[in-house]
């Protein structure tokens, strides 16, 4: 995977801050938010842990909602312009491999109905020779 350009990190801060979502325009605020997003972040630690995998789209929508955060606060705080930087492409790089799982799902699937037409175009070919000799060859 390719590294994400400064600009596609601007477009996802710009839709990030289009976004609607929670208030975050006191330190409070976003301690209250990044409490939950630690909670949620150790229920997927324990659910990893005990095998149990966590849906893509639950992974991506987490790392959104940290990143949503951090841009918020950034924008009040520009010391933390590095860390919203760092969640929006923590962001991406979980919509990128969500979208390159669904690639992988897809190759595979087309990979199988080939191999099953491969299949059916090798018994039909062994039928085939089999006919002759049956006809008297």
């Amino acid at each position: 995977m390719s590294e994400k350009q400064p600009d596609e990190v601007a477009d996802d801060r710009t839709v990030l801050l289009s976004a609607a979502g929670p208030d975050v325009d006191h330190p409070g605020d976003a301690l209250l938010l990044l409490a939950d997003l630690a909670e949620q972040s150790d229920d997927f630690l324990a659910a990893a842990l005990r095998g149990d995998p966590v849906p893509e789209d639950e992974r991506a929508e987490h790392h959104r909602r940290r990143a949503y955060v951090w841009v918020r606060v950034a924008e009040h705080r520009s010391e933390f312009e590095p860390v919203a930087e760092a969640e929006i492409r923590a962001w991406q790089k979980v919509r990128a491999a969500e979208g390159q799982d669904a690639e992988d799902a897809e190759d595979a699937e087309v990979a199988a109905e080939t191999e099953d037409m491969e299949d059916a175009g090798d018994e039909e070919a062994s039928e085939d020779d089999k006919a002759p000799a049956a006809a008297g060859g």
